[in-house]
């Protein structure tokens, strides 16, 4: 629902009555709910902390979902930290090998996708493109439309990359047009960026541009996604300056 504050205080109190329990298994899965709450307002401190907490718990307890998910939540975490690779190798890929040793199958898209975004911030697009594209035919299998929007979002950020411009815009409207439908709206205003990004240099295109960006911030403050909300003024300024260049 987007309401990304009011989760954190839910699952906040959770963890106060669950501590007050024996329901061990909800008590690890809480903590890291929460982390992955406080990763999308952008306390990585936090999300860092409770992801460290709830893998400890896991392992404890035996819980190889809780565990697999916690590894999820650490990776994804210092992924937005600038670590793709301690993400990758230390978090993500662990998380890919439990899922596959258990026969887990509903992480699989997100970890895999995970594994795209640290690849394409090492630099190493042909693997990059395969991990994304291996997500989004996971999320096709489990019919999840949230999961595929995503991953087509992630692929095509590697596309631009690649300088495959025309072919990133059809991934990514694909990519749009599914999360309009199945959203949340926290991963449409996140496609949005991605799309100010491969238009942002054409000065046709501007219009567009400021049109997405307003629409992302929109989305973002009203969860109180901080980090988010600093990608979209490093984006409107870029805009604000390409446009003052053009009238200079």
């Amino acid at each position: 629902m987007n309401r990304w504050q009011e989760a954190k205080q839910a699952h906040e109190q959770a963890l106060k009555v669950l501590s007050t329990t024996r329901d061990m298994r909800m008590y690890a899965a809480t903590h890291c709910n929460l982390s992955d709450v406080c990763r999308h307002l952008g306390d990585l401190e936090a999300a860092l902390r409770l992801a460290e907490e709830s893998l400890k718990l896991a392992v404890a307890l035996d819980l190889h979902f809780e565990e697999a998910l916690a590894h999820l939540n650490l990776g994804e975490a210092l992924l937005e930290s600038g670590q793709p690779r301690q993400a990758r190798t230390e978090h993500l890929e662990t998380a890919q090998r439990m899922l596959d040793e258990r026969g887990i199958t509903y992480l699989r898209p997100e970890v895999e996708r995970g594994v795209a975004e640290t690849l394409l911030q090492e630099g190493e697009l042909e693997q990059a493109e395969r991990s994304a594209r291996k997500a989004i035919t996971q999320a096709e299998a489990q019919q999840s439309g949230s999961d595929e929007g995503i991953g087509l979002r992630v692929l095509a950020a590697i596309q631009r990359a690649q300088g495959l411009v025309s072919d990133a815009e059809g991934t990514l409207q694909r990519g749009i047009e599914l999360l309009r439908l199945s959203g949340p709206k926290f991963e449409l205003a996140q496609a949005d960026l991605e799309m100010a990004r491969l238009v942002l240099g054409d000065p046709a295109r501007q219009e567009q541009a400021g049109f997405v960006l307003k629409e992302a911030r929109s989305i973002f403050e009203e969860a109180g996604a901080q980090l988010a909300l600093r990608a979209v003024d490093a984006l409107e300024a870029q805009l604000a300056a390409s446009r003052g260049n053009q009238r200079s």
